[in-house]
C-alpha cells in the first residue's frame, strides 16, 4: 500500500510540474528596439545636437504598408530609438523601413533599414529575435558597447 501511495504521489507531482504557471512571470519587453545616432560624416558631430536636423522633421516609415513606426528621441543623449510592438510586425521579415528627413515638404531619405527576424514565444513571454540588420543609403558603424547604430550623413 505504501508503494502504491508513493507511486501515485510521484505521478501527480510529475504531471503538475509539466504545466507552466505564467502568473508570476513578468515579461520585460514585447518590442523591437533599435537605436540610432545621426552624425555628420565629416565631423562626427550629432546632427540634432548641432541643429542641422530637428526631431520634428524625422519620419520613420514601414515601406511595406506606408505606416509610421513608433520612435522616441532622448534629448539628453540625442539618440533616436525605434520602439515598435512586435504584434504589429510580421514574422520573419520587417524589411523596408525608411528613415526620412522631411524639411519644407521635401523628403530626403537619410537611410534605409532592412531587418529580418522572427517572433520567439517561450513558455510565458513573446519576443523578437533579430537575425540581420542592413543599413543602406549612408555609411554606419555599430557601437557594440551601447547597442547604437551611428549613421554618418554627408
Amino acid at each position: 500500500m505504501k508503494k502504491f501511495l508513493l507511486i501515485n504521489t510521484l505521478i501527480v507531482l510529475l504531471f503538475q510540474s509539466c504545466k507552466t504557471d505564467c502568473s508570476a512571470v513578468s515579461c520585460v519587453s514585447n518590442n523591437l528596439i533599435l537605436s540610432f545616432e545621426l552624425l555628420d560624416a565629416n565631423t562626427d558631430e550629432n546632427l540634432v545636437e548641432n541643429g542641422s536636423i530637428t526631431v520634428d522633421n524625422i519620419k520613420i516609415i514601414n515601406n511595406q504598408n506606408n505606416a509610421a513606426l513608433n520612435f522616441d528621441f532622448n534629448t539628453n543623449t540625442n539618440i533616436l530609438t525605434i520602439n515598435e510592438d512586435i504584434n504589429n510586425i510580421s514574422n520573419v521579415d520587417v524589411s523596408n523601413i525608411q528613415i526620412e528627413l522631411d524639411i519644407n515638404s521635401l523628403s530626403k531619405n537619410l537611410f534605409q533599414l532592412n531587418i529580418s527576424g522572427e517572433k520567439s514565444i517561450s513558455d510565458c513571454c513573446e519576443s523578437f529575435l533579430t537575425n540581420d540588420v542592413k543599413i543602406t543609403g549612408n555609411d554606419f558603424t555599430f557601437d557594440t558597447d551601447l547597442g547604437i547604430y551611428k549613421i554618418h550623413i554627408p
